[in-house]
This record gives C-alpha cells, sequence and structure tokens, in this order.
C-alpha cells in the first residue's frame, strides 16, 4: 500500500514536472494571469473611484470643516439611503454568476444591498476607509449565535464608535460623544431608547466577536493563540480581519501579481535553456556537415 502511494506520488511529481517545463504551457498561463491583473488593476481602480466621490460628497454637503463625529454619521446616513431601497428590490434575489457569487465585490453590495445587514456594514465600513477612517466590523451576539448581525466601528480621536447603518442608528453618551459597541453593551437599558421603532429588540449588544477565529481549522486558532501570546488576549479579541477583504480586487491584484512575478522568472528560464539546446544542436549538426563522422565518433 505504501509503495503504491509511493508510486502515485511519483507520478503526480513527474506530470507537474513535464507540465512545468512545458514552453507553451507556461507562456499561456503568463498571459492568463496577466489579463487577469489587467482585470483586477481596472476594476480596483474603478471601485476606488467611487468611493472616493462619495467622501467627497460628504464633505461637499458639510460646507466647512467635518469633524470625525459628523463624517461619520453622514457617511451612515448616505449609506442607508443608498442600499436601503435597493435592498427592498435585490436582497432575496439569487445571483450564480460568478462575478456575484464567487467574487462578490463591495461594489456588488453598493449596486444591491444583497447581503443584508452585511451589505449595509461593509459599504459604510469603506467610505470611512476612503475617508481614512480605521474600521473594523463588530459581529454582534444574537439569540447565543455569532454574526447574527453586523454593524461597524470606525475609530475617531476619542476612540471606536458604533454604527448600525441597517437602521440608520448611532448611539450619543451621556456626555454627547459618540458610543462605542462596549458602551452600548455596558448600558443597553440607556442606549436602546435611541433606537428606532422599528429596530429588533434581539439586537441588544450582549456581546460581540470581531473575527471568527475558527473558520479555518488549525491555522486560524494557531494564529489566534499566537496574537493572544504576543498582544495580549484583550487586544487580540479586538482584532478585524474581515476589513482587509474590503477591497477584494486590490487583494486579488497582490496575490496574482505574487503568483506572477516567479511564474515569469520561471518561463524565462525554461524558454533560455530550450534557446541553449537548441543552438548547441545547431552547432552540432554544422560540426558534423562539416567533419562528417568525427563528431559522432568523439561522441
Amino acid at each position: 500500500m505504501n509503495n503504491q502511494k509511493t508510486n502515485y506520488f511519483r507520478k503526480g511529481k513527474k506530470f507537474l514536472g513535464r507540465i512545468f517545463r512545458n514552453l507553451y504551457f507556461l507562456i499561456f498561463m503568463v498571459g492568463f494571469l496577466l489579463a487577469t491583473l489587467l482585470y483586477f488593476k481596472v476594476e480596483s481602480n474603478y471601485e476606488a473611484e467611487l468611493f472616493t466621490n462619495i467622501v467627497e460628497n460628504i464633505r461637499s454637503d458639510s460646507g466647512s470643516a467635518i469633524s470625525e463625529d459628523s463624517f461619520a454619521v453622514r457617511a451612515m446616513h448616505i449609506t442607508h439611503e443608498m442600499l436601503a431601497n435597493r435592498g427592498k428590490i435585490f436582497g432575496s434575489v439569487p445571483f450564480k454568476d460568478f462575478k456575484a457569487g464567487v467574487l462578490q465585490p463591495i461594489t456588488f453590495d453598493l449596486a444591491t444591498a444583497n447581503g443584508a445587514c452585511g451589505s449595509f456594514s461593509i459599504v459604510l465600513a469603506r467610505i470611512l476607509r476612503a475617508g481614512g477612517m480605521k474600521v473594523r466590523l463588530p459581529q454582534m451576539e444574537v439569540d447565543g449565535v455569532y454574526g447574527g448581525h453586523i454593524v461597524v466601528e470606525g475609530k475617531t480621536s476619542n476612540g471606536w464608535v458604533v454604527m448600525d447603518p441597517t437602521f440608520d442608528v448611532c448611539f450619543v453618551r451621556p456626555d454627547g460623544r459618540l458610543a462605542s459597541f462596549a458602551d452600548v453593551s455596558a448600558d443597553w437599558n440607556y442606549y436602546k431608547q435611541q433606537a428606532p421603532a422599528d429596530y429588533k429588540p434581539e439586537y441588544k449588544y450582549t456581546d460581540v466577536r470581531y473575527t471568527n477565529w475558527n473558520k479555518i481549522p488549525i491555522i486560524f486558532p494557531a494564529t489566534k493563540k499566537i496574537l493572544d501570546f504576543v498582544l495580549g488576549k484583550k487586544k487580540a479579541d479586538g482584532i478585524s480581519i474581515r476589513p482587509i477583504f474590503l477591497r477584494k480586487y486590490y487583494v486579488g491584484f497582490i496575490l496574482v501579481l505574487i503568483i506572477l512575478v516567479p511564474l515569469s522568472l520561471h518561463t524565462l528560464r525554461v524558454l533560455y535553456r530550450k534557446k541553449k539546446f537548441a543552438l548547441k544542436s545547431i552547432d552540432v549538426e554544422d560540426r558534423e556537415f562539416i567533419y562528417p563522422g568525427k563528431v559522432r565518433a568523439q561522441a
């Protein structure tokens, strides 16, 4: 049985070796990756321009210099205005094509709000990021299950402030500053009076998770343990990974570039070797023509 596995491994290794020495395959892959790289770059630039224009609109409508809290609140209002009606139309419509079903870029959420509270939250988070604000995406615990509702926290000079663009609501502390998730969680009876009439009572800020560290077995739990040791559990618990993927096209561009560079170098290496072998073969043929029989005898 072990010998059979070893033979399969050797055959697989040999097959892969042949593929990655095949110049036609390598050139095709380099061309495909270049086209993919260009696609991601174009889409990334388009996406960035959309959100830059939204930020400029928020700031121009506010007239003079706008405070961090005012910018965050205005961004929340605009997100709700843009997505509320679209959610009514596209919210329950299934999308199966590659772009919407697999890539799921933030432009899809902006156009359809198909991801419910998730779409509202990542669109707001992207607007805040475009405005220069750090963000994280709290996964609220609802009826004992994390991720039952998604909201947004943006970091201002006064600390984190929480916003719920799905219901177009944020909370104000007794001192007049915007509240964080921790503030609201500590005194929900006070803050629930600021919630709109249609706010779901189960969304009561019981607890929060910023990253699902069990999503990828072994890798994620091990990473969390390392972060707990290096940063301390409290800081590690506050890390939100999802904002990294707010710019999926940009992330895709970087990943493809990482693959393309070594593959291109390998292709040039294979091309050089084949060219060198071809020149050597031609040289042997020329010498055989001039000195018939001697080259073969020397070989």
